[in-house]
């Protein structure tokens, strides 16, 4: 008929509006069923990712992959990490309000993969991003980047730091949906710090912006959170919030967090000594990263399942498994109790 043109367009349109609806729902309403929608039409998605990009359109190229980040990041899509790293690479130098927010989401594609050098190189492209731009709010995805780096490199008083900065950064942008992700994230680095009350107050101020009805994603996400800022200080209020975060998880297949949340109720089992319910747990754990491809949660499992072989009195196993996590050039740095366990694990083992 001569209109393929127009319905290509009409098409893409189409999609871009689709991912925009999901991100434009948090934190307000529950999201699993419009993300469930989006993950069937993911053909479409993929085609109008290529349309926008090799049309050079970089307005909807980075629109799109800027919606996509929750989505990739907490249902673990390498795929849209890939899309989200390829826009990132063409456009992320382009004077627009969103470049800086997919260099700082393919940062955070990088350390999934569990490379550190690249997601420290991304999220510092994204920080000079922010310094060359004028729109409110920059600097908050280069922040958190960086958070997420230093926090792997063992810094978190540097990371907490960082993720305070873009929680206020988020405020001056008026979106709460960062506004509570930003708030959890700088909890959980206040609960490495041993920094107990600090990480319940900006838990409470999270789950104040999420509310009892609100998105999925982020409820889920600040349980695991709460569970995990308060593993070491309260154990039992930590099992209660991590067994929330997974049932909620579990229900709009979140599986970032399911896998998480599932690592820290089985380190408290080892820590307990319930080895028998633990080892299982961690088999599962092992493979729900590799089929990701989640390396950083991969290498952090395994030094659950040294602790565990050492408890268990499995001392050439451990020195394997820890020979490895040890000596691991990109590895994540382990501080503070993790980083005591982990002496002792290899203390045991020499």
């Amino acid at each position: 008929s001569g209109r393929g043109d127009d319905v290509a367009e009409r098409h893409v349109t189409w999609v871009l509006g689709q991912a925009e609806a999901l991100r434009q729902l948090m934190p307000d309403r529950p999201d699993a069923a419009a993300a469930d929608d989006l993950m069937i039409e993911l053909a479409d998605v993929r085609l109008a990712h290529r349309h926008f990009v090799d049309a050079d359109d970089v307005d909807r190229a980075l629109r799109l992959c800027a919606a996509l980040h929750f989505i990739a990041l907490f249902r673990m899509h390498a795929e849209m990490f890939g899309w989200i790293r390829e826009a990132a690479d063409r456009f992320g130098e382009v004077d627009h309000p969103l470049a800086e927010d997919v260099l700082g989401s393919a940062s955070i594609g990088m350390w999934v993969r569990g490379d550190l050098d690249a997601a420290r190189e991304y999220a510092e492209r994204a920080e000079r991003r922010a310094t060359a731009s004028r729109h409110p709010g920059a600097g908050r995805a280069a922040a958190e980047a960086l958070a997420d780096v230093h926090a792997f490199r063992g810094d978190n008083e540097t990371s907490l730091e960082c993720f305070e900065r873009a929680t206020e950064l988020a405020r001056v942008q008026g979106d709460r949906a960062r506004i509570a992700s930003n708030l959890a994230d700088a909890a959980l680095s206040a609960g490495y710090l041993g920094q107990a009350d600090r990480a319940r107050i900006g838990i409470a101020r999270a789950w104040d912006l999420v509310g009892p009805h609100g998105s999925d994603l982020l409820s889920a996400w600040v349980a695991y959170t709460e569970g995990e800022s308060l593993a070491e200080s309260d154990p039992a209020q930590a099992i209660v919030a991590l067994e929330q975060a997974m049932e909620g998880a579990g229900a709009c297949s979140l599986h970032f967090v399911t896998g998480v949340a599932g690592l820290t109720l089985t380190s408290l089992q080892v820590r307990r000594g319930m080895l028998d319910a633990a080892a299982p747990r961690l088999v599962d754990l092992l493979e729900h990263w590799r089929r990701a491809g989640a390396w950083v949660q991969h290498e952090i499992t395994l030094r659950t399942v040294a602790e565990l072989l050492v408890r268990a009195g499995r001392h050439d196993e451990a020195a394997v498994v820890l020979g490895f996590v040890l000596s691991n050039p990109g590895a994540v740095e382990s501080t503070g109790p993790d980083l005591e366990r982990l002496e002792t694990a290899r203390a045991a083992v020499l």
